[in-house]
């Protein structure tokens, strides 16, 4: 069996048609360096796409599906062809194998939450043992690095100089426990008014930099609008969990869909009515 396969990060409206050209290509590469004998036939070909990007893979997955309804008459004589999908960022990984390379890098692309990517991340780098620092470690920690930058800006700026899986989770492994860095700058400022002071300024601006960052993912991806609902909404609901809607910018594939989901989750709660003392 010969395995054709394609990583793609954008929608392709024409990938069947172009898997089915890989497919009759490899075919023919193998007829030219083999040879095929009368009655020896050609090996099977599975072609798979492995797609990472952000909106759902909308291109059919048979060639027919390309086909004008009017032809319909005509698919008889035109070849059958379906290729399989990996979609990287969507659904668990409970139908995929344990002990896996491909499993390993699918759960990097759909965890949710630093601890989760971290944790994955170190999962990946103890498959990496026998290859460090050769040419598989070495592409897996360029798409580590995208991968990262895509959830974590601020991290990801940091993985700028890492060229191996090893030193991709020597940057991120002390944020196992997020909060240590994010402490570093509020006990420096804080020092000399007690640590605790400065842990609590660490706390306050690690929340603040989060929503920061949450908010330019959103402006980028659904626009200036939906980002001004969600900094108003951040501004006056206290329950507003910042994974939670981190996970939905991810999640959601365009601007009414978020701005849909804002409205069920992020609608503006009972004003709490003030005690007043007694005169």
């Amino acid at each position: 069996m010969l395995i054709v396969i394609e990583f793609q990060s954008t929608v392709d409206h024409v990938m069947p048609l172009r898997l089915f050209q890989y497919t009759g290509s490899a075919w023919l590469e193998w007829a030219r360096l083999r040879g095929v004998a009368a009655g020896a036939g050609i090996p099977l070909v599975l072609p798979v796409l492995i797609y990472g990007g952000r909106p759902r893979w909308t291109p059919p997955l048979k060639l027919a599906g390309l086909m004008p309804v009017a032809g319909q008459r005509w698919l008889a004589t035109q070849p059958r062809f379906e290729y399989p999908l990996l979609e990287e960022r969507r659904g668990g990984t409970g139908n995929l194998p344990e002990n896996n390379l491909v499993t390993e890098l699918v759960a990097v692309a759909r965890a949710r939450g630093r601890k989760a990517i971290v944790g994955a991340v170190s999962r990946l780098r103890d498959r990496m043992d026998e290859d460090e620092g050769g040419a598989l470690d070495q592409a897996v920690a360029v798409w580590l690095k995208s991968v990262i930058a895509d959830l974590d800006a601020g991290l990801g700026a940091q993985l700028e100089t890492a060229g191996t899986t090893r030193e991709v989770v020597e940057v991120i492994k002390p944020k196992t426990k997020w909060a240590v860095r994010w402490y570093e700058d509020g006990v420096d400022d804080g020092r000399e008014q007690g640590i605790k002071q400065g842990i609590e300024q660490g706390i306050v601006r690690a929340i603040e930099q989060q929503w920061r960052l949450l908010h330019r993912l959103v402006e980028r991806k659904f626009g200036v609008e939906a980002a001004r609902k969600l900094a108003e909404a951040s501004a006056r609901q206290s329950h507003l969990d910042f994974e939670t809607v981190f996970a939905a910018a991810l999640d959601c594939d365009t601007a009414d869909e978020f701005m849909a989901w804002m409205g069920e989750h992020a609608t503006p709660s009972p004003a709490t009515p003030h005690a007043t003392a007694d005169t």
